[in-house]
């Protein structure tokens, strides 16, 4: 027997953790598209992505941020969608 997963309408745009990004930047990511904090924002640097961090955050802090990388690959959607 064979189970489908149930995508809402509100996650159709989000990305699987085995796709990545074609550009480096900024991008919205989350264990869960439907728990996903609209503000939680990690870097993909083309190889590896970043450590999560907050749109709040003040400069200093999101780059230290995007420096540090994590073995996370998390599901993700462009940040322009927001």
């Amino acid at each position: 027997m064979s189970h489908s997963i149930v995508v809402s309408p509100a996650e159709q745009h989000w990305k699987a953790p085995g796709a990545t990004p074609a550009t480096v930047g900024e991008y919205l990511a989350a264990l869960e598209p439907a728990s996903a904090d609209p503000g939680n924002r990690r870097w993909w640097n083309g190889k590896s992505w970043s450590k999560p961090y907050n749109v709040c955050w003040p400069e200093e802090l999101k780059a230290q941020a995007r420096a540090e990388l994590d073995d996370f690959f998390p599901y993700w959607v462009d940040a322009r969608l927001d």
